[in-house]
């Protein structure tokens, strides 16, 4: 999806949204790195509080697949 043509913003969100529903954490830790790596490129004061929040949602989510795979070990 990263690498189509017309890609834009708005598919990075609604790929999260998506797999945010469907419990594939995985594929949204993915998609958070590309939204993340999307709003790098934009300056001001809205991208560094989009990417603050983006940077605690992988954080979050780390740590859920960490506690995840340390009980299923």
């Amino acid at each position: 999806m990263v690498h189509a043509d017309g890609f834009d913003r708005k598919m990075l969100l609604m790929g999260t949204q998506l797999a945010h529903e469907s419990g594939l954490k995985a594929l949204l830790l993915f998609v958070l790195q590309e939204l993340f790596q999307s709003v790098q490129k934009h300056e001001g004061i809205d991208a560094d509080a989009e990417a603050i929040t983006i940077i605690r949602c992988m954080i979050r989510l780390d740590l859920r697949l960490m506690a995840e795979n340390a009980t299923d070990s």
